[in-house]
């Protein structure tokens, strides 16, 4: 399998400076580089998914690893949530919701907005 394109190029790597990582400060990456980041990730996941696509075609005819499964393991495949390297390096990147939800604002007030983060 390839491996994913940010080992392989700066300009995919979330902790080269030029792409905006700050290693001793707060890191907000330019929306360009999000979205190579991200076009690059999914394109990845695709390549993993056409892998396990074929591996199950060659279990199904016989000729797998095992008989009827077998081992895969994805280096960083992981790319949900916290596990996102743009996630945990720059908190903007999930800094509120992506529709209006109700909000209660402490007085009891309740709000439909876009929900901006706490964390940070």
């Amino acid at each position: 399998m390839k491996r994913p394109a940010w080992f392989l190029t700066p300009a995919l790597d979330p902790y080269n400076p030029d792409n905006g990582y700050v290693g001793s400060g707060t890191t907000i990456y330019p929306a360009s580089f999000v979205g190579r980041f991200q076009k690059a990730v999914a394109a990845h996941s695709n390549r993993i998914i056409e892998t396990l696509l074929h591996r199950n075609n060659l279990i199904g005819a016989g000729h797998g690893l095992c008989a009827d499964d077998e081992p895969f393991y994805v280096p960083s495949g992981m790319f949900t949530r916290f596990n996102n390297i743009l996630f945990s390096e720059d908190l903007t990147t999930l800094g509120k919701t992506g529709k209006p939800h109700p909000f209660v604002h402490p007085d009891g007030t309740v709000e439909t907005m876009i929900v901006p983060t706490t964390r940070g």
